[in-house]
């Protein structure tokens, strides 16, 4: 299976990256394309403030259940997590990546490191799991930072900034596809319940 990647803990809650106006994090929505580049100050500023302010604070997620569970009969699952907190190696990520506690997480940090990650909690109704990795896993030279989420509402057209990777699995169920940084503007259509399984 295959998941666009989306900016998980804050997209889930309903918050936002404690960045500069118009530089918030939204889940859904239909908007311009954007790039993650310099952009002109303004409202395009914005696009180029949240990717600087994110790209270290965004990892791909890799979950693997070699079992079928609760009727899922999904196996493999990728996703973008967000760095909660860098120091204590803590990672938010939806549960349309990771569905249960039970399965193996892994998490790729600047694109090139991939180290291993535990599970620690699926919340069993809103849409987001964390999980923990080792931070003296990861080398000197590669930067992980965290976001700073801050806990305001974003109402249905609320311009924003979406940041994510977006990536997938290939024919041969493994990793090496190509994971892209994603950063545009766009406007928040709808805030809703979503229906997933218990975990």
């Amino acid at each position: 299976a295959t998941t666009a990647a989306s900016a998980a803990a804050a997209a889930a809650t309903g918050a936002a990256v404690d960045a500069p106006p118009g530089a918030a994090l939204a889940a859904t929505g239909e908007g311009e394309e954007g790039g993650g580049g310099t952009a002109p100050a303004g409202r395009e500023g914005s696009i180029a403030r949240a990717s600087a302010a994110l790209r270290d604070a965004l990892v791909t997620v890799d979950f693997f259940r070699p079992f079928s569970i609760d009727g899922e009969t999904g196996m493999r699952y990728r996703g973008t997590g967000v760095v909660l907190d860098a120091a204590a190696g803590l990672v938010a990520v939806d549960r349309n990546t990771v569905t249960s506690t039970l399965g193996d997480a892994s998490l790729t940090l600047g694109g090139r490191v991939t180290v291993a990650a535990r599970v620690e909690y699926v919340h069993p109704l809103h849409n987001f799991a964390l999980l923990r990795y080792d931070p003296a896993c990861v080398p000197a030279d590669v930067r992980v930072s965290a976001a700073k989420l801050a806990p305001r509402p974003l109402p249905p057209g609320a311009e924003v900034v979406i940041v994510g990777l977006k990536s997938g699995l290939n024919e041969d169920i493994d990793a090496s596809r190509r994971v892209d940084f994603v950063c545009r503007r766009t406007r928040v259509a709808n805030s809703g319940w979503i229906k997933l399984p218990l975990p």
